[in-house]
């Protein structure tokens, strides 16, 4: 008896230890990773964890709730990306797949991996681990060590990001408080002094360098992504200049991207690589609230009438919705969720103010310090546009007097205008800093602000072919971002109503593209560029076209005028081919088809390239494909054909 015993002991022992075996070295299940059918080009979220653990609390999930969160993504048609599939998407090199998601996990603790790895490994998802790199090598046994990120690293489900060296360490300021590693003078308590200007460079270059080199060691490569350590990139309010420019200047000449804030997950494309953002996923979430604030965070592409719900908006500090009104007190701000992909934008807001207080509004804005601003105190109210971080006054309006003024904003192009109470205020003002894409918002300074009977409208960008800017109306004018006109052969003068209509569509914020005439085939010769770069400095017209729009036939053409520093757009027509494989990563093309060939060609190229840069005619094209450029050819009676 005894012996049987012994036997279902031995026999249960050794199916115990069968059983681990296989939960080991059991397949893994394939990973949810198809790069060769993506063709997504509107952007990803990026979400983040600041650890698991086995017990659930407000910072860090259990992995039962990480488990959830996970299950419910992927039944929600998320995809998960890794970081280097970011970058060659923000870089233009490739598209991503739909509802794509790059999930971060902060900290480098050791539990982390080992609670979140399961969920992954189940599911076929994708994560990376954000590490600091000094801890890899001391006593402390939470967080993980070199061999262990070696391992990670080999791992399909992983891929690895850098906090930093000791940027996540809190340090000691001259009062005696903690505070951040990158945007803090260290004091120095042997010299009893705070560190100088140099120092400071030396400290926060150094972290940045070594940090990069001991990952790209355990990676056997360079580590693409930072991420930033409290969101702090040394650009916080009370920061002194010196330590956004050592961040900056550290951080790209070490990492190819980087996320700074910690509180919106989409990035559209073109965003700057070094000025992403991620959202923070609190530990006591619900797969539900995941799933919601991902929905919230979506592109925007209709505009907000009125001001809406109060999920509509991201919200800082005690910013609020009440009934129709946008209340922000001292250092609120508040910005429209979903508008990550606006350039061009008619704003109408009505604004009252306390005394003392300064409203903001901000267009094109990627952080604070990469953005157009619109700026009402007591007596002035700026526009003020961001270089190089340092916002400058470019034009100034007096405030009128009342309790409520009512704005209207315009930005179009490289183009201003207001009008204040319903009275022309300025515009067009010219805008020096490149067109580009961010959110829109509102802020207070020095008191309390209240918005209302609010209107905002993205302005798509429609391109119109036509022999003169005058003969389209104004209210089409209005809305054309794009001046497409007939050029003479090379040789031949521009006439004088064509040199005016160009200026007067740049001054009205449109991009001037002339299209090469039939006539401009075959090799471009030196003699001839040199004659068609005369002529156009002769009439003072190159700084206000912006490209040219070449055919097929004209391709020796190209390469000359790229040199000259003009963009291309390639117009083709239906029997017409072209290498889409090798178009300039910036170059446009106009599908001059409709029906069947427009969507085939339409389809070839998103494979390559984002829909930013495709133009097309069919209005069944743009309908079905968001973001894509439209153009027009203008008839003489005034109607599109």
């Amino acid at each position: 008896m005894k012996r049987a015993l012994n036997i279902v002991q031995w026999l249960v022992f050794l199916g115990l230890v069968a059983v681990v075996i296989w939960l080991m070295f059991r397949p893994s299940p394939p990973l949810d990773y198809k790069p060769e059918v993506w063709s997504n080009w509107d952007g990803f979220m990026t979400i983040s964890y600041a650890g698991v653990t086995r017990d659930e609390n407000t910072i860090y999930p259990s992995s039962r709730t990480l488990l959830s969160h996970m299950e419910s993504l992927q039944a929600a048609g998320y995809h998960t990306i890794a970081t280097e599939d970011a970058l060659a998407f923000l870089e233009g090199r490739s598209p991503l797949p739909d509802k794509a998601l790059l999930i971060l996990f902060e900290g480098g603790r050791k539990e982390t991996f080992i609670r979140a790895h399961p969920a992954l490994r189940k599911l076929g998802m994708r994560a990376t681990l954000c590490v600091p790199t000094v801890p890899l090598t001391s006593w402390d046994e939470s967080c993980l060590k070199k061999g262990d990120i070696r391992k990670v690293c080999a791992l399909p489900q992983w891929g690895v990001a850098s906090m930093g060296g000791s940027a996540v360490e809190l340090q000691e300021t001259a009062d005696g408080r903690k505070d951040h590693f990158l945007s803090t003078r260290k004091w120095l308590s042997r010299e009893k002094r705070l560190e100088n200007n140099d120092e400071f460079r030396a400290r926060v270059e150094e972290d940045y360098r070594s940090s990069a080199a001991d990952l790209a060691k355990l990676n056997g490569g360079p580590v693409p992504a930072y991420v930033y350590p409290y969101a702090d990139d040394g650009r916080r309010a009370g920061c002194e200049p010196l330590m956004g420019a050592v961040n900056f200047n550290s951080v790209t000449a070490h990492y190819r991207m980087a996320f700074v804030t910690a509180s919106n997950p989409f990035n559209p494309p073109g965003r700057n690589p070094y000025t992403l953002t991620r959202l923070r996923i609190n530990g006591d979430w619900s797969a539900a609230q995941v799933l919601t604030a991902l929905k919230r965070a979506e592109p925007l592409t209709d505009g907000l009438v009125d001001i809406g719900a109060s999920d509509r908006w991201n919200r800082l500090g005690g910013a609020r919705v009440v009934g129709y009104e946008l209340k922000l007190d001292d250092e609120d701000a508040a910005w429209i969720r979903g508008s990550d992909l606006w350039t061009d934008a008619r704003i109408s807001v009505s604004v009252r103010r306390a005394p003392g207080a300064i409203a903001v509004c901000f267009a094109r804005m990627l952080s604070p310090a990469d953005c157009l601003r619109l700026s009402m105190d007591d007596k002035l109210i700026r526009l003020q546009e961001s270089r190089n971080g340092v916002p400058v006054t470019i034009k100034t309006a007096p405030t009128p007097t009342g309790q409520v003024v009512r704005l209207d904003w315009k930005i179009k192009g490289l183009r201003s205008w207001l009008i204040v109470n319903d009275v022309p205020a300025f515009g067009p003002v010219p805008l020096e800093v490149p067109r580009a894409s961010g959110v829109i918002g509102f802020e207070s300074r020095g008191g309390s602000v209240a918005l209302a009977e609010l209107k905002v409208r993205p302005m798509h960008r429609r391109g119109i072919v036509v022999d003169s800017w005058t003969k389209l109306p104004l209210d089409i004018r209005e809305g054309t971002t794009d001046y497409m006109l007939p050029f003479p052969v090379a040789g031949q003068a521009v006439s004088p109503q064509q040199c005016l209509d160009c200026i007067q569509a740049v001054s009205e914020g449109a991009d001037v593209w002339p299209l090469l005439a039939a006539e401009t085939n075959g090799v471009a010769s030196a003699t001839q560029m040199e004659a068609m770069m005369a002529q156009l400095n002769r009439q003072d017209l190159r700084p206000f076209i912006k490209g040219f729009v070449v055919a097929p036939s004209q391709a020796d053409w190209i390469d000359p005028l790229r040199a000259q520093g003009f963009k291309i757009m390639h117009r083709v027509k239906a029997g017409e081919s072209m290498l889409l494989a090798v178009t300039n990563q910036m170059d446009h093309v106009w599908l001059d088809m409709t029906g069947t060939n427009a969507m085939q060609a339409a389809g070839a190229f998103l494979r390559r390239h984002p829909p930013s840069q495709l133009v097309v005619q069919d209005e069944s094209v743009i309908r079905r494909i968001p973001r894509v450029d439209q153009v027009v050819v203008w008839s003489e009676q005034g109607k599109n054909p």
